[in-house]
């Protein structure tokens, strides 16, 4: 499981398991690659449950 984070031209790629961790980013800072990965530990339960929502639904169509 991963997510995809874009500002702008930016943009970044974390990955949700095993454990959250930057794949890459392309043009964030520092202070803002931290930032993501704070918010994405933060919201880390909803971000799962969500994906799992969205792509279980996909595979019953």
């Amino acid at each position: 499981m991963h997510i995809h984070v874009e500002k702008g031209e930016n943009e970044a790629k974390v990955w949700l398991e095993p454990t959250i961790e930057l794949a890459y980013s392309h043009g964030f800072t520092t202070k803002e690659i931290k930032l993501i990965l704070q918010i994405v530990e933060m919201y880390e339960q909803i971000i799962n449950d969500k994906w799992n929502s969205h792509f279980s639904n996909k595979k019953q169509c």
